[in-house]
């Protein structure tokens, strides 16, 4: 990701196989990781992580600006979803898609997009129930 840029964590709960309280939702915790695996910290502390509860059909998104990064040219990122195992599963659930997507900040046209069936994705499940 470049200055100018934001990227943005989608995410969609299908709902084709719910458990049991699926109208409560399932908590879903979107991130930004740095070069380090650790969660990106803006200059004002401020975290780029969002829980959300998402019932099927809900979408959420997480916005990452240039704003949070270093000023260097470039930083690499890595985005995260995890939610815990009662909810999701196995980091194979097809309910649960995530997508990613850089745009410029100015024109607002996506420069990269990454559906969720794709292997750079970071896809977590709590162990516990």
């Amino acid at each position: 990701m470049a200055a100018g840029q934001t990227a943005r964590l989608n995410v969609v709960n299908l709902g084709r196989a719910n458990p049991p309280d699926a109208d409560r939702g399932c908590a879903v915790e979107l991130s930004f990781l740095d070069a380090n695996g650790s969660i990106i910290t803006a200059r004002d502390g401020s975290q780029a992580r969002f829980t959300v509860r998402l019932a099927p059909g809900q979408s959420a998104f997480l916005d990452l600006g240039s704003t949070y990064l270093p000023a260097v040219q470039r930083s690499q990122i890595r985005a995260s979803l995890r939610a815990n195992r009662a909810c999701l599963g196995s980091v194979d659930n097809p309910d649960f898609l995530p997508s990613l997507e850089v745009f410029d900040d100015i024109t607002g046209r996506t420069t990269t997009f990454v559906d969720g069936s794709s292997w750079r994705f970071i896809k977590e499940v709590d162990p516990a129930p």
